[in-house]
């Protein structure tokens, strides 16, 4: 049965993306490329399906790009989502190592955004598991101070909440 906050995903899949994150292979990316793959990733229009746009909140319809939803604090859950989602089809479905690394930023920023705007979990991983991820992917150094910083409250959360069993 799917399961609606992994859109899908089978574990493999989301093991795949977690290792991506957690792993240093995207070091070897030249910083320009991961930049300029991320400044596309970030202007991405967002994907709303015709029925979320019209549901949606007037804050929601005017989120126009990635890159708004994630650094709006204000981001509603389903539209974290929707970011999770994006940000899981350009990892899974880039053309270079880069877009997918950049595709593996957005997936995690879409779910430190829901978490820390909204204290809500829209992943199957464990707490520990994303902190981890979050860690590795604010430690590299072609991922933008503002990101960073959005991985790093999170990841403050998640261990906060693995020590309480949340």
């Amino acid at each position: 049965m799917k399961d609606a906050r992994t859109h899908g995903t089978m574990p493999e899949q989301l093991a795949e993306l977690l290792s991506v994150a957690a792993s240093g292979s995207t070091e070897e990316i030249r910083l320009e490329e991961a930049q300029a793959a991320l400044v596309a990733a970030f202007s991405a229009p967002l994907l709303l399906a015709a029925k979320e746009a019209e549901d949606g909140s007037e804050a929601a319809r005017k989120m126009e790009t990635v890159g708004m939803a994630l650094r709006d604090p204000t981001t509603e859950v389903a539209i974290a989502e929707v970011v999770k989602a994006q940000g899981k089809a350009m990892a899974d479905r880039g053309d270079t190592a880069a877009e997918r690394a950049a595709g593996t930023v957005v997936y995690y920023a879409a779910i430190a955004r829901a978490l820390l705007s909204h204290n809500r979990m829209i992943t199957r991983h464990s707490c520990r598991d994303l902190a981890k991820g979050m860690r590795n992917l604010a430690d590299r150094t072609w991922v933008p101070d503002e990101v960073k910083a959005l991985f790093r409250a999170a990841f403050a959360l998640l261990e906060e909440h693995s020590r309480n069993g949340v």
